[in-house]
Formats: C-alpha cells, structure tokens, sequence
C-alpha cells in the first residue's frame, strides 16, 4: 500500500485537512507553505502507517509546528457581533482523522472589485500581477469610452478628435501603462517590454502578442497568481479550484492586496476550515 500524508491545521480546537498527497517533497513544500501563511496556527504532517482493524488508516506525526500566539486585538462590538454570526453559519462538523474520507469543499473567493476600477485605482502601481481577463475587460471599457467621447466631440464640435477625447486619453494614460506593466508581470516578463511600443507600427505588435501570452500558473518574481485568473481556472479545467491549501494562498493574496480586511479574512479562513 502506497504511503499517504496529510497536512492538518487545528482550528478551534478541532483538526481539519488542508491537503492531502501521496508525494512526500510536494508535502513537504505544502506543509512549509501552510507555516509561512499561517504563523499563528498549530499545523501537523501526518504519514499513514498501515491500517487499524476496521479497515481505517494509522497515523503518525511525521513534523508538528506548535505555532505562534497571534498578537491581542481589541474588538469593537459590531466586529464581535459579525464574528458571532460567522461562527453560527460555519460551524459545522470537521472530518476525523480516523478515517480516510476527503473533506468536503467550498467555492474559491473571487475578488469582488471590477476590473476597470482596480485598474483606475491602481493608476501608479506597477508591481504585482494582472490577469489576462481583468486587463483585457480594461482595455475593452476604456476602447469604448474613447469611442463614445469621439462621438459626443463629433456632434458637439464637428471635429472626431476633440476636448473630451482628449480628456479621456489624458485620464486612462497612466492606468493602461501600470496595467501594461502588470500584465506582463502576470507572463513572466519584465516591465521593460512596455517600451517596445514607442517604436512606430512595428514595435507594438509583439507587445500585443505578450498582453495575449498566458499567465504563469506559479508565483514568480513579482508575485502570486492572481487571485481572480480566468487563465488559472481553464488550466485546471474547473472554474474554482477545490484544494484547500490553493484556496488559502488565494485568500492570504487577497489579504495582501488590500481586497479584503482582516475580519472579512478571518471570516472566510473559518468557512474553508469548515467545509
């Protein structure tokens, strides 16, 4: 019989699977992963041992990280009371590690912003990721206000290039650059290439070709995965993925972006446990 390990989190003083693989250094990686995201949480690598009478599987703990306690926060009464809703709503039973059942999954987090205002407000940020969905529904809204602004100045002045095109160029200037800039990011490549476009004719057509190019799947040198990639989704052939441990990373990337606050984390954090 194959060996099997398990990466367990204790929350509320009960366990639950975060992962599970027969591959002993993807494990390992995972269980490093699930430290780093969570300092504050008891996390234990288990490895099957054979099986008991009943047919169920043993377990022995391979690695254990105790954790560390997380800081006291004072909490208003109005956050008291959402974290006592949550609890009522997500309280349900977790998977025993006695037996050898898979957990029950809930739905990946989308990132409830809307593209053209994450660009817009993202208007001077140039680090991170882009995904190849959000840029392009960018570039589709801004094309139509410019040719809808193009049409107001050709009934308003009789001239197709007028004030309000002009004013809406001038608004979307610094946005489409920082968003350029991430989606090439989001392909693994240097902000660098932006520059390619002020070479006349020639120079923009390979920058369209990388704004096209799929995203890598893996976090690289500017950052994880978006958390809202159509891209991610057709790899895995699933809208949402159902690995807890990828949810996590998504919902700890969320966090870091400034997506959600830390209650709305811990709220969604005790949904995954809970599924």
């Amino acid at each position: 019989m194959s060996e099997t390990y398990v990466i367990q989190i204790r929350n509320a003083g009960r366990w639950t699977i975060a992962h599970r693989s027969d591959d002993e250094q993807a494990m390992k990686a995972a269980y490093s992963k699930v430290i780093a995201s969570y300092p504050s949480q008891c996390i234990r690598l288990l490895q099957s041992i054979g099986a008991q009478d009943n047919g169920n599987p043993k377990w022995a703990i391979k690695e254990s990280y105790e954790g560390r306690p997380a800081a006291a926060k004072k909490e208003t009464p109005a956050q008291k009371q959402k974290q006592a809703r949550t609890a009522t709503t997500a309280a349900r039973p977790m998977h025993n590690i006695g037996h050898d059942t898979p957990p029950r999954q809930s739905t990946s987090t989308p990132d409830p912003r809307n593209p053209y205002i994450k660009a817009i407000t993202n208007y001077i940020k140039c680090d991170g990721r882009s995904s190849r969905q959000d840029f392009w529904l960018y570039i589709l809204i801004v094309f139509a206000t410019n040719i809808g602004a193009s049409i107001l100045d050709r009934l308003l002045w009789g001239d197709v290039v007028g004030p309000l095109l002009l004013a809406s160029s001038l608004f979307h200037f610094l946005p489409s650059i920082a968003a350029i800039v991430r989606r090439l990011h989001d392909t693994g490549r240097s902000g660098g290439w932006f520059f390619l476009s002020l070479i006349p004719i020639i120079g923009s057509l390979p920058l369209i070709v990388m704004l096209c190019m799929p995203p890598t799947l893996r976090p690289n040198r500017y950052g994880p995965p978006p958390p809202r990639s159509a891209d991610l989704a057709v790899e895995r052939g699933t809208s949402g993925s159902s690995d807890p441990l990828v949810q996590l990373e998504r919902l700890a990337s969320l966090k870091s972006a400034g997506a959600i606050s830390d209650e709305e984390f811990n709220s969604m954090k005790q949904q995954i446990f809970a599924g």
